[in-house]
């Protein structure tokens, strides 16, 4: 599973921990110890909210989401 996460973010570049989380129909919490390995490995790092990002609907809780971004090589 690590390592489809590492690589969805690398297809997508940029995604949310909501985004991956629907994407694998998995808990935030199960998905948070492999974001946290692939950070401790260089392999991602944080990013801050997209521009796009209105944060004005209801679909997620602003405080709640963390972007992460595939780190290339």
């Amino acid at each position: 599973m690590l390592l489809q996460v590492r690589d969805y973010l690398k297809r997508e570049k940029i995604a949310s921990n909501q985004q991956i989380a629907r994407a694998f129909q998995i808990a935030q919490s199960a998905l948070e110890p492999m974001l946290l390995m692939l950070l401790r490995h260089g392999v991602v790092d944080y990013v801050e909210a997209p521009a796009s990002c209105k944060q004005s609907c209801t679909k997620c809780h602003p405080s709640s989401v963390v972007y992460y971004r595939f780190r290339s090589a």
